[in-house]
């Protein structure tokens, strides 16, 4: 079997390491000249390293990467709102959480795949026979496969050839994102994220010497703060916040920090079309508040290949796929969408009942509810 994959992100690349090890023949197609080292800081929680130790690149990952430390949600003040710790996440699994760089997980993932990985490559469109699929690239160059599948992102050119109304849905918020070299000891127990009106910020650890901090803030859409000035704007806005939030803006660099909007899709209730698959954020891109899109795409690609593996034809492979996927991922979605509503309420009044609410729910309905997340396994 062949397989073409467009798209060299971290689904695309995944996807490829697990059709190559079941014996499909894949070459993977990527719209940008190179992979570039960009991204901060992603959190591979047990449901995603249960499907890369499938892969046998699992021990990679947590070399590389690092545990988590006591975390969970916090008010502005750094009041706990929900706070547990990693002897309580192993009571759902044995896996801890391990937060690494976007590049440095991209890095480990290329080593392993073996397979051509075609750059500069704009897919214009596909055709497909009873026998196979073509694909056609923005260059004039074509190539056909057995099975096309997209893991081409929230921005999908499979996607909106096959679902030309799914399209990316702004989530209302933005948000800024900074990695940089950091004493552990002065964050102390505040691992997690704060939750104000209209805003959060996290702290993650990346590494022994580097902290991961992300913010997010109700803005217009496409509103693009100057890199200059997007310190001084985060300084502003969580001006007061507990230590050391006010600390980490200032020991990062302006010209360092990134904003993205925040953005997912409507749930999809189909994934395919023929010989055609989507994967990833092509098929259920979400907002990042559970921190599970690049989880998600991971567990895509382990599932994929072993429905392959256990159907006698692609049209099978596809239809068990889907049925295994679309409901969990669909589900997430909608659980982040809802999270993230929930963490950027900008009435005083609402905030302070959603934290009430926080505070008086009890452990176990908030282990339960996280361990059909992270206790998942492919």
């Amino acid at each position: 079997m062949k397989a073409i994959i467009i798209g060299a992100g971290i689904g695309g690349l995944t996807t490829g390491i697990a059709l190559q090890q079941i014996g499909v023949d894949v070459d993977i197609y990527e719209r940008e000249h190179q992979l570039k080292k960009v991204g901060a800081g992603l959190a591979l929680w047990a449901n995603a390293l249960n499907a890369l130790e499938q892969l046998g690149i699992g021990d990679t990952v947590h070399r590389r990467g690092m545990a988590t430390h006591v975390a969970g949600i916090r008010s502005n003040t750094g009041d706990a709102l929900m706070v547990g710790d990693i002897k309580q996440l192993k009571n759902i699994t044995d896996k801890p959480t391990v937060v690494i760089h976007r590049a440095e997980l991209q890095d480990i993932l290329l080593g392993a795949f073996e397979g051509d990985i075609h750059y500069a490559k704009q897919l214009s469109g596909y055709k497909q026979s009873d026998k196979c699929i073509s694909v056609t690239f923005a260059d004039g160059t074509s190539a056909q496969a057995d099975i096309l599948i997209g893991c081409d992102g929230i921005h999908s050119a499979v996607r909106t050839q096959m679902f030309p109304d799914a399209k990316p849905v702004y989530a209302g918020y933005t948000a800024y994102r900074g990695i940089i070299e950091f004493d552990h000891t002065q964050v102390e127990s505040m691992w997690g994220e704060g939750w104000g009106f209209g805003k959060r910020f996290g702290i993650l650890p990346v590494n022994q010497h580097q902290v991961y901090w992300y913010a997010t803030l109700n803005a217009d859409e496409g509103y693009v703060v100057p890199l200059e000035n997007r310190q001084q704007l985060l300084l502003q806005q969580f001006e007061g916040w507990y230590t050391p939030v006010e600390d980490l803006l200032k020991a990062t660099l302006p010209t360092s920090i990134l904003q993205h909007d925040a953005y997912d899709i409507a749930p999809l209730q189909s994934w395919s079309d023929g010989r055609v698959i989507l994967s990833g954020d092509a098929a259920h891109a979400m907002t990042p508040n559970l921190g599970q899109g690049a989880c998600q795409a991971i567990e895509d690609a382990v599932v994929l290949s072993k429905s392959i593996q256990q159907t006698d034809s692609i049209e099978n492979a596809i239809a068990l796929f889907e049925a295994r996927r679309i409901p969990r991922a669909n589900a997430i979605l909608k659980q982040s969408r809802t999270i993230g509503r929930m963490g950027q309420l900008s009435n005083p009044v609402s905030g302070h009942l959603r934290n009430m609410a926080f505070r008086l729910t009890p452990a176990f309905i908030r282990n339960k509810q996280l361990a059909n997340v992270i206790g998942y396994q492919v």
